[in-house]
């Protein structure tokens, strides 16, 4: 089971950065987190392709021609939040 996939909003974009549903759940967990926004892709609901089909939500999935930001959710990979051009930010403190 690869959780390759997050639910990432535009519509509290805020300084460009990206949010994403839900609280990350551990693998064995019985329902995935939908509530919830995360700007960290580590704190973050990561879900399969089949759990993102049974949630029943409308967005659609990213694809290189589309333009994310005409839309207020979309699913995504991870791996291609890069080619979005929206990296993973890491701070130190």
């Amino acid at each position: 089971m690869n959780r390759d996939y997050v639910i990432a909003s535009t519509k509290h974009m805020t300084h460009g950065f990206l949010e994403f549903w839900g609280n990350y759940t551990p693998d064995d967990a019985e329902k995935r987190s939908q509530s919830g926004y995360y700007r960290d892709l580590n704190y973050c609901e990561r879900f399969t392709k089949e759990e993102l089909k049974a949630t029943g939500r409308p967005f659609p999935y990213y694809r290189k021609s589309m333009n994310p930001f005409k839309h207020e959710h979309f699913f995504v990979k991870v791996s291609d939040l890069e080619k979005i051009g929206k990296k993973m930010t890491v701070i130190y403190l």
